[in-house]
């Protein structure tokens, strides 16, 4: 009559594994994760002067080089570091569209309906 997977974790695990989710979805590029696992400002502002410059020799795309830019700058500001505010404009921009880009939830339900209407 259950339905999921259920798991038993202890809560330092249940912690350790809220953390490696927060800093994946978070940086997805494992360089930039591992700048800001070892708290570097200084290498993440010496990374996004090599992607400026990467840019600006047509060696990334426009795109990309908006990804990355935004992926660093969101790692300073994790860090606490002095943003200028062109950088600030950039982060809450980009908090302002991702905010508005919902994807739509499945019909589908995992459990039979019969289940969820029984616990509720």
């Amino acid at each position: 009559m259950k339905c999921g997977d259920f798991s038993l974790t202890d809560e330092l695990t249940a912690t350790k594994m809220a953390i490696q989710n927060a800093i994946s979805e978070a940086f997805k590029t494992p360089e930039i994760v591992a700048i800001f696992a070892k708290k570097e400002p200084a290498l993440l502002r010496q990374k996004l002067m090599q992607v400026e410059a990467e840019h600006r020799l047509r060696k990334i795309s426009d795109e990309i080089y908006e990804a990355k830019k935004l992926e660093i700058l969101h790692a300073l500001y994790k860090l606490n570091d002095h943003l200028s505010d062109e950088e600030r404009s950039i982060i809450e921009a980009a908090s302002r569209i991702s905010d508005f880009q919902f994807e739509l939830a499945s019909n589908h339900l995992s459990c039979d309906e019969s289940i969820i209407n029984m616990n509720l």
